[in-house]
């Protein structure tokens, strides 16, 4: 059953509504995806891989040869600013990972010197209620459930949907930020 949740931001006091598409999965203990995220004008869908390495999402070959490369790598503003518009979507309310912690990874770069590690912004801190971004190293082979990584594709309009799949549900929720 599929569980979404419609959230409807208002840009500025005069700007554009905006509605975001947030996925969870059916017990409601993590967020599965956010869609129509938007990052500096352009929209995401964005996705939350627990158990997966980086190696797992990008280089499954473990060559030290992207086979994908991360949608934000090498674009630090862009990473960054990623990072801080999902941790105020989660806000005090989602979590990211099978936990119940909002804990998550957005690849940025390789780690200076070392072909075995991945410089990643993250949320660093466990408790919904705290949030702390911080420039990690992570080895590229370690999958970690509390730290699920985030991978990002362009938006489409999504279609409303007909029916539940996936082991999923879908629930409508409309809020306003200022």
């Amino acid at each position: 059953m599929l569980r979404i949740v419609f959230a409807l931001v208002l840009c500025g006091w005069v700007g554009s509504v905006h509605a975001l598409l947030i996925t969870t999965d059916v017990t409601d203990t993590y967020v599965i995806s956010i869609s129509e995220l938007d990052i500096s004008g352009t929209f995401y869908e964005a996705t939350f891989h627990p158990d997966a390495s980086f190696d797992d999402l990008f280089d499954p070959n473990h060559d030290l040869v992207l086979d994908r490369t991360p949608m934000f790598w090498g674009q630090q503003a862009l990473a960054l600013e990623a990072t801080q518009d999902i941790i105020a979507i989660l806000s005090d309310q989602y979590a990211s990972d099978v936990g119940g912690y909002d804990h998550f990874y957005v690849p940025l770069k390789n780690y200076p010197f070392s072909l075995v590690t991945v410089d990643s912004y993250m949320d660093y801190k466990a408790p919904l209620d705290i949030d702390l971004i911080q420039l990690s190293n992570v080895v590229r082979t370690d999958g970690r459930p509390a730290y699920p990584y985030v991978t990002f594709e362009y938006s489409t309009i999504p279609e409303p949907p007909s029916h539940s799949t996936h082991g999923t549900r879908t629930f409508r929720l409309v809020s306003f930020f200022s």
